[in-house]
Formats: C-alpha cells, sequence, structure tokens
C-alpha cells in the first residue's frame, strides 16, 4: 500500500519532562480526590481515539516513520481494543474490523518480522481483542502468533507484555497452553521520574491492581500527558521533532491510559 502520512497538526506542543508545576498539580490532584483524574484521562483517550480515526488509512493501517505499518497498526487495534471497540461491538467497530483484517493479511504474508517489536505487538493485539470477544477466528492466530513470540529474538519492552497478555488469552481457549505468564511490575519509584515512554505500555499492563504503585503511576501519566498532548488529540515525542510517529505515540499513549481505567 502507498505510504500515507501522519496528519501534521500546527504548532505541537514541545515534548517536556513534568515541571515543578506538574508536579505540583499531581499532588493537588492526588489529595484532591474529586475525580479530575477521571476526566482528564477519558478525555485524553476519548481526542486520542478521534485523531486516530481521523488517521487511519483507507487499507486500515496506520504509519509511523521510524516503526513499521504493522507494529503501528497492531499498536492502534490494542488501543482501540482496550478502550472498548473491537472488530465486533463498540464504536469504532468498523475500523477495528478494518484493520484487523490488514494485519490478518500482513500475517499469511509473513510480513511481521521487519522489527523485533512487530510479533509481540500482534500478539497483544490478537489477545485484547480475544479476551474480549472469544472470537474462534482468532483463536488459531493467537496461538500461531504468541508460539512465535517465544522463538523469535525477544523485544525487551514488548514480548513481556505480549507474553502476558497472550497467556492470560489463551487460558480462554484451554489447551494446548503455549505461553508462560511473564511475571514482572513496574519501577519502584514511578512517580518521581518517569521512564522511557517506550515502556508506558508495560508499566500499565504489570502495575498491581488496586496497590499505591499503580495509583500513583496512572496519576503521574495522566498529569505528565495532560500537559503534552495537542487540542487535536495526537502526542509528539522528544525524538520525533519531524512528527512522523504521531500515529505510534497516540496509540501507545491512548493504550497506556486506558490499561490504568478504571
Amino acid at each position: 500500500a502507498a505510504r500515507v502520512a501522519d496528519p501534521a497538526p500546527a504548532g505541537p506542543p514541545a515534548y517536556a519532562p513534568p515541571s515543578g508545576a506538574s508536579r505540583g498539580q499531581l499532588r493537588a490532584v492526588q489529595r484532591a480526590g474529586d475525580g479530575s483524574l477521571e476526566a482528564w484521562s477519558a478525555d485524553q483517550i476519548e481526542r486520542g481515539l478521534g485523531w486516530l480515526v481521523a488517521s487511519q488509512a483507507p487499507d486500515g493501517a496506520w504509519w509511523s516513520d521510524a516503526h513499521s505499518p504493522e507494529g503501528t497498526t497492531a499498536l492502534a487495534v490494542a488501543a482501540f481494543a482496550a478502550s472498548g471497540s473491537t472488530h465486533r461491538s463498540g464504536p469504532q467497530r468498523a475500523r477495528v474490523a478494518r484493520a484487523l483484517s490488514w494485519l490478518c493479511l500482513r500475517q499469511d504474508l509473513g510480513c511481521f518480522l521487519t522489527r523485533s517489536e512487530d510479533r509481540p505487538l500482534l500478539t497483544l493485539a490478537l489477545s485484547l481483542l480475544y479476551m474480549q470477544t472469544q472470537d474462534a477466528n482468532l483463536a488459531q492466530r493467537l496461538r500461531r502468533s504468541a508460539t512465535q513470540v517465544l522463538g523469535l529474538k525477544q523485544d525487551p519492552v514488548w514480548s513481556p507484555v505480549a507474553r502476558s497478555a497472550a497467556a492470560t488469552a489463551l487460558a480462554k481457549l484451554g489447551p494446548p497452553q503455549q505461553v508462560e505468564r511473564h511475571e514482572g511490575g513496574p519501577a519502584p519509584d514511578l512517580v518521581r521520574a518517569l521512564p522511557h515512554p517506550q515502556r508506558w505500555v508495560a508499566n500499565s499492563w504489570f502495575a498491581p491492581p488496586e496497590s499505591p504503585a499503580r495509583a500513583g503511576w496512572r496519576a503521574a501519566l495522566v498529569v505528565h500527558l495532560h500537559h503534552l498532548q495537542h487540542p487535536a488529540g495526537p502526542w509528539t515525542g522528544e525524538d520525533d521533532p519531524g512528527q512522523l510517529n504521531l500515529s505510534w505515540n497516540t496509540a501507545r499513549n491512548v493504550l497506556a491510559l486506558a490499561l490504568l481505567a478504571d
């Protein structure tokens, strides 16, 4: 398919670490307990998804300069799935179905070998979709993709998340159980120092439920992203001055937020 460039909004905010004001705002939000955090998170997710809807290519894919279209599209599908839209239900059902069809075609053509992150991202997307739909048509694809994740060189960021998600999804299928659960967790000092953006999804996935670490990580992430999101919906990144990876950054951030939503 022909390359479809990310639509670049005018004047995106510069990427920067949380400022002193942001940290103060974080403490205020944590103390208030007035629903501000939930409102900010819901608004961020809604605007991010809206931008992804507008930037989807006609064939169903999403594109990014520093990442393959297969990996970027799988990440976007995972973001939609975590936010309540699958290929069978939800407000963006048709768009997810189109993206899934594109991913399945690329899987059948053996196109998930461009980058080490591609196969884990496909496995993550299929796992999240299967957990919500129990679609028998996805079962064999999920097993195949999950098994290949174990057989290929492991991606340090995405493979642990994919393995854990696949184990959860495959448990619903029953035997054969082909993926062992990967035990992990977020860095212990999540609030004081945000990790590299590529690890945000892993932190959200492995944060222990109903724990101070999870609550602190969610608050830090929501406040941080609140100051960086463009009004049109996307996020840029400190390593993306040309705004060529908006689809990737936006899908990643929506997924990280949606995994923490109550």
